[in-house]
């Protein structure tokens, strides 16, 4: 049974409007302590909005208050710049007959938010598919955005991953996630189908033109971002909310969910992010939805789940993730890439001082693979994967 923080589970109740902001129990205390906690969990512009459409409770100290403030005009300000910039790169991808479905933040925050500026966003996520990648990257090249990562070894990046963030605009501050895949990279052995997305798409409000997933379809992305992506091992709450909007919103054919999650294996998966929901939000579930996707897990998929919400944190447990998504020759060339990588990505990852000292970073990229094995070993890897 998933576990809220009260902490947490308080800024939720706060946010959902189940907690008065009035109540006495609210001291100065506890409106500082949550604060920065909100703020971490990207519910701070939320909490600015409730507070500021039922009334500012009088224990709220006034440096809080401002700090909620600069938070969520900070986030409408962001989100403005963020929207402003694909005001710039769809109607290029358009141009160009490049197929695009908008995910995650830049999706949510124009459909299931009151305002734009709700929805905290490092980045706009963006999926093209796989023959479109070059092409899509090519013009977004040309608008100033470059990448922000090197391949250990040439085409490894492609091979092993499914998005690549490039970062341009105004000042560099805008960051634009380039997928070709979701969650994992298409080669995992636990990767949802690429064209199961595909299929479930719909109009974007934004221009109209451009698709977003559907509802069903943003569910079943966002729980495996959270539980089988990051394992849960970096869950925010943001995320949570966005999986309460989406349950609550009344659009999603459960029976649908059910059969379509157990023809890629991820019952599980769902099962797992929408009782995390539930816990912090109340999210309201149909009866016996829980169980029935729990009826169709695969129990690898979950393991891996668990795994990853034990080990995390170190480069090598990121490199560990992306090695067992593989397999045969594939898991051989990544292994290989981890060991030798380019010298063009020594230089970038360790950037020496003097630049001709990158030899070097060899052998001391090999130790800290060592130390950082030796410590997994020890915290019980070999246990969790068994």
């Amino acid at each position: 049974m998933a576990s809220i923080d009260p902490s947490k589970k308080l800024i939720c109740q706060l946010v959902i409007g189940k907690v008065n902001p009035a109540d006495p129990q609210l001291q100065p205390a506890t409106w500082e302590n949550l604060f920065p906690l909100a703020n971490r969990e990207g519910l701070a512009p939320l909490l600015y909005w409730r507070l500021q459409s039922t009334g500012w409770p009088a224990a709220l100290p006034r440096t809080v208050r401002q700090s909620l403030a600069e938070v969520y005009y900070g986030s409408v300000a962001h989100n403005a710049l963020l929207f402003s910039e694909l005001d710039k790169i769809l109607p290029l991808l358009q141009r160009e007959n490049i197929p695009a479905l908008l995910v995650k933040g830049a999706s949510l925050a124009l459909d299931f938010y009151p305002e734009q500026g709700l929805r905290p966003m490092v980045d706009v996520d963006c999926l093209v598919p796989r023959d479109f990648y070059r092409h899509a990257a090519r013009l977004l090249r040309g608008l100033g955005y470059l990448p922000g990562n090197h391949d250990q070894v040439p085409g490894m990046h492609e091979m092993s991953d499914y998005h690549t963030g490039l970062k341009g605009g105004p000042g560099n501050r805008v960051i634009f996630e380039l997928h070709w895949g979701l969650v994992s990279t298409p080669l995992a052995w636990y990767a949802a189908p690429v064209r199961w997305f595909w299929e479930h798409n719909e109009p974007w409000g934004g221009d109209g033109v451009t698709r977003q997933l559907t509802p069903l379809a943003h569910l079943v992305y966002l729980s495996g971002h959270t539980m089988l992506q990051h394992g849960g091992s970096q869950l925010l709450l943001i995320w949570l909310y966005d999986i309460h909007l989406l349950v609550e919103s009344g659009r999603i054919d459960w029976n649908e969910l059910v059969e379509s999650v157990a023809g890629f294996h991820w019952g599980g998966v769902v099962a797992k992010a929408l009782r995390w929901a539930q816990a912090a939000f109340d999210t309201n579930l149909p009866a016996g939805v829980l169980e029935r996707l729990d009826q169709v897990s695969e129990p690898a998929v979950d393991q891996l789940v668990a795994f990853k919400q034990r080990f995390r944190g170190s480069r090598l447990m990121y490199d560990w993730y992306s090695l067992i998504a593989l397999r045969g020759i594939s898991r051989l060339r990544y292994a290989l890439s981890m060991i030798f990588p380019q010298p063009a990505y020594i230089r970038w990852r360790y950037n020496p001082k003097p630049a001709w000292l990158w030899p070097v970073y060899y052998p001391y990229r090999w130790l800290r693979m060592l130390i950082e094995g030796i410590q997994a070993v020890h915290n019980g890897i070999l246990r969790a994967v068994r």
